[in-house]
């Protein structure tokens, strides 16, 4: 209570000026630094997992090693049928391979044009000298139907269609983050345009690092606007339950500051605004106007009650801080006692029962349990008498205090089970080799426990 107290006599107090400037101050620097969010994956391998995980490691490796585990297929088409046997078509797509693969993300490409100057140059006896494409339709012609009659049936088809008019280009990337699908795309499009003569068109794109080149390009279109609109139907619909287009506008404050201290935190982690990371917008919209209602919907009451203005803005804000406050110590709490039940062995299974037990209580008889604990001749204060740490019993019940003891005891075991859950998931011997190694109880939940 002192904490919140102290926080609601510092807004109402002649130090508010300052507190609007700090954040006024706060807003325009997460605002600019917000600019640094990269839409798209921000680290290679999956953006559902921690960049250090055994999964992401072993993608990097794996694309270090080898051209690259992400494709992207661009397709090649011509108008005429057979018209990709003709050595200006074949030519195009070596030029295009080459311009692609000057990209260092690009581990390697692969097209038809990747088959006709090998099997020219096998047919001369591995002659280097042939390892070009023939010099007519006619002549690629009879090297791809030797190519296709060596093959299984269908070995081709990845590469081309049977009337030979659509090709695919295969471009195996190293990452699939955001800047390179916007540098590769940016270079298809170059390629594209500085060849307008290329008797070949080339259409973007397939593979995964194609799909994501499209979801990136919705996102970073839309996002803004998706947000603009969020934040023009919250205007009208706050106008017209408070009766003043003023409050529509006061309300947008904490969304947009919200906002911008939710995109530059995901910036400064390096996490990408992409297809998993969307929902957090929505998150930052939800939690900046749900708290505001709160607060202000609360002095509001207050003020239909006939308190004054100061006490009303005081009354609205302890109440919105004890529910911050109930669910800040039922995680510490909580945290702490998941931790001890996963750690306790064989006793895991009781534990978690007597966790359960209250749950299946009514919560009427709860009620009237903690009354009879709280009570002025209750358990409570028989025992603190019996100590001699009072001289009379202690008020708990209709006061603040007993609403935060009822508040506790309704949440915590709802987060205990949430983190026991989360934490019997972590490995067994990661904690034990983080403590041999020297690391604190700090450490080991900073560095260990919260990233896995």
């Amino acid at each position: 209570n002192r904490l919140l107290r102290a926080c609601a006599n510092l807004a109402l107090s002649r130090h508010r000026f300052t507190v609007v400037a700090v954040t006024a101050l706060v807003f325009v620097a997460s605002g600019l630094y917000a600019f640094r969010l990269q839409v798209g994956d921000a680290n290679p391998g999956s953006p559902i997992l921690w960049p250090q995980s055994v999964y992401n490691r072993d993608a990097v490796e794996i694309n270090r090693t080898f051209a690259g585990a992400d494709r992207m297929f661009v397709v090649a088409s011509v108008d005429a049928t057979d018209g990709l046997k003709q050595p200006e078509a074949l030519q195009s797509l070596a030029d295009f391979q080459r311009f692609m693969e000057a990209q260092p993300e690009v581990g390697a490409t692969v097209s038809l044009a990747d088959i006709v100057p090998s099997m020219k140059r096998t047919l001369r006896e591995g002659n280097p000298r042939y390892e070009e494409f023939g010099s007519s339709q006619g002549e690629n012609g009879e090297i791809l139907y030797l190519f296709t009659s060596g093959t299984d049936p269908g070995d081709i088809d990845r590469f081309v269609d049977p009337a030979y008019r659509n090709a695919s280009v295969t471009l195996l990337f190293r990452d699939h983050t955001g800047p390179t699908i916007r540098t590769a795309v940016a270079r298809v499009q170059e390629f594209v345009a500085a060849h307008p003569e290329s008797p070949v068109k080339f259409q973007l794109a397939g593979g995964l690092v194609g799909v994501l080149a499209a979801v990136n390009e919705v996102i970073l279109m839309h996002q803004i606007e998706s947000i603009a609109l969020a934040l023009l139907v919250l205007v009208i619909c706050c106008a017209v339950a408070y009766g003043s287009l003023q409050a529509g506008l006061f309300f947008m404050v904490p969304v947009l500051l919200s906002n911008t201290l939710t995109f530059s935190f995901m910036a400064w982690q390096g996490i990408g605004m992409n297809i998993n990371t969307l929902p957090i917008a929505a998150l930052g919209i939800g939690l900046g106007v749900d708290y505001a209602f709160y607060i202000v919907d609360g002095i509001k009451e207050e003020l239909q009650r006939g308190r004054a203005l100061d006490a009303a803005v005081r009354a609205s804000l302890l109440s919105a801080g004890r529910g911050v406050l109930v669910t800040a110590v039922s995680a510490v709490v909580g945290y702490a006692a998941a931790f001890a039940i996963v750690d306790s062995g064989r006793s895991r299974g009781r534990l978690i029962g007597l966790l359960i037990l209250p749950l299946m209580i009514s919560p009427v008889a709860r009620t009237y349990s903690w009354i009879v604990i709280l009570g002025r001749a209750g358990l409570f204060n028989t025992l603190v008498l019996s100590l001699g740490l009072s001289d009379e019993p202690i008020r708990l019940l209709f006061t603040e205090t007993a609403v935060f003891i009822g508040l506790i005891q309704l949440f915590l075991p709802l987060m205990i089970l949430s983190l026991v859950s989360a934490l019997e998931n972590l490995p067994a011997d990661v904690i034990p080799a983080a403590r041999v190694l020297g690391a604190g109880w700090p450490t080991v939940f900073w560095r260990v426990i919260l990233p896995l």
